[in-house]
């Protein structure tokens, strides 16, 4: 007979032994359930932007989810927010390097949780979320930031149809976009 099916069953009575010893070290007293709580809830809220008043707005967010899958946002029409950030690989696109109008620097980062976060773009360029999502739109590499492509397409969109043209039709685009992004909240996990 081999010996190493003794010693797995072994083994695995140890474990178990030592498992029922330390088992007190899951009684927490009610001080050390309150300092557990206090990390908590997970994933933490994400904190309202000041100069973003309709971050939390779910008409905000609805607009702001059309504007993210619409390809007529890119210079060339064939390009959307969705093109690199896919809803199916957590909203990345699992590339090393991003591919929008042009080819990126860097890879694309996760959407999930980004409401969370303070500073956004790789370089931290941005301090807002919908300051980040307004340079992705500008930026040729990414949308192709064609502006006055891009003014006349928003013109149509009836939410911001009466929005004056120029850098206020731009942020609330962005905005928009910026609150569908709020509500991309990943699933808890089993180490949340």
């Amino acid at each position: 007979m081999k010996a190493w099916p003794l010693a797995v069953a072994a083994l695995l009575l140890a474990i178990g032994a030592d498992a029922v010893a330390d088992s007190h070290l899951l009684d927490f007293s009610p001080a050390e359930r309150a300092a557990i709580v206090a990390h908590g809830p997970w994933p933490p809220a994400p904190v309202a932007d000041p100069s973003h008043r309709a971050f939390a707005d779910p008409a905000a967010a609805a607009l702001g989810q059309r504007l993210f899958f619409d390809l007529s946002l890119s210079a060339s029409g064939r390009v959307s927010c969705a093109s690199c950030h896919l809803p199916g690989q957590a909203f990345q696109d699992g590339r090393a390097v991003a591919q929008g109008q042009g080819q990126g620097a860097r890879n694309t980062p996760s959407l999930l949780d980004v409401a969370g976060q303070r500073w956004f773009g790789w370089g931290g360029s941005a301090d807002s979320l919908w300051a980040a999502s307004l340079r992705a739109l500008r930026d040729p590499t990414e949308m192709g930031g064609d502006e006055a492509a891009l003014q006349r397409r928003l013109g149509r969109e009836p939410a911001l149809g009466a929005v004056p043209a120029g850098d206020a039709r731009l942020a609330a685009a962005a905005k928009a976009l910026a609150a569908f992004q709020a509500g991309l909240v990943s699933a808890r996990t089993a180490f949340d």
